[in-house]
C-alpha cells in the first residue's frame, strides 16, 4: 500500500488523465471505472452498476460529442485505503454549461487504482445567448428535464458525467 501522500498523488493524476480522456471523448474513459463500480448519472434515480454496464448504456453518445469539463473545486481526503474526493465541476456542450457536484471514491483493486463509486448531481444550467442554441436544444429532446415542477435545461452527456 502507498503511503497516504503517494495514494493521494495517484488519485490526482488519475482525476487528471479521467477527465482529459472525457473531454476528448477517448473510450479509456471506462477504464477508470472498477469492475463493480456503482455510478448514480443525472439522469436517473437508480445506479448503473458495473463498468461494462455503464460502458454499454453510454459508449455511443460518449464517442459522438465533444464536451469540455472544467474543475472549479476539488477536495480529496485518504480514508485508510480508500480515497474520497468531492468537487464542484462545470460542463460545456454544445451550446449548454451545466455545474455539477461529484463524489468519488476511489480504491487500490487488484486492477489498479480505480473509481468504485461515482455519485454525480446537477446544481443548475446555463443556456448560451445564442439563439441557434435555444433552436439546438427543441431539435434535443434528451436535453430537457423536468426537475420540481419546472423546466431545465441539461445535456444528455452528464449522465456520462464525471
Amino acid at each position: 500500500m502507498p503511503s497516504e501522500a503517494e495514494f493521494k498523488e495517484q488519485v490526482l493524476a488519475h482525476l487528471d488523465r479521467s477527465t482529459r480522456a472525457f473531454n476528448e471523448g477517448d473510450p479509456s474513459f471506462f477504464d477508470d471505472f472498477a469492475k463493480d463500480a456503482t455510478i448514480f448519472t443525472v439522469e436517473s434515480t437508480e445506479p448503473v452498476k458495473g463498468r461494462d454496464a455503464y460502458r454499454q448504456s453510454y459508449m455511443e453518445q460518449f464517442t459522438r460529442e465533444r464536451r469540455e469539463k472544467t474543475v472549479i473545486d476539488r477536495n480529496v481526503q485518504i480514508v485508510g485505503d480508500t480515497a474520497v474526493v468531492t468537487q464542484t465541476a462545470r460542463i460545456r456542450q454544445d451550446f449548454l454549461t451545466a455545474t455539477v457536484r461529484q463524489t468519488y471514491v476511489f480504491a487500490d483493486t487488484n486492477e489498479g487504482i480505480k473509481v468504485k463509486h461515482l455519485q454525480t448531481a446537477l446544481l443548475g444550467t446555463e443556456q448560451a445567448a445564442s439563439p441557434g442554441a435555444v433552436r439546438g436544444i427543441a431539435d434535443r429532446p434528451s436535453a430537457v428535464r423536468v426537475i420540481s415542477d419546472r423546466i431545465a435545461t441539461a445535456p444528455a452527456v452528464l449522465g456520462v458525467a464525471q
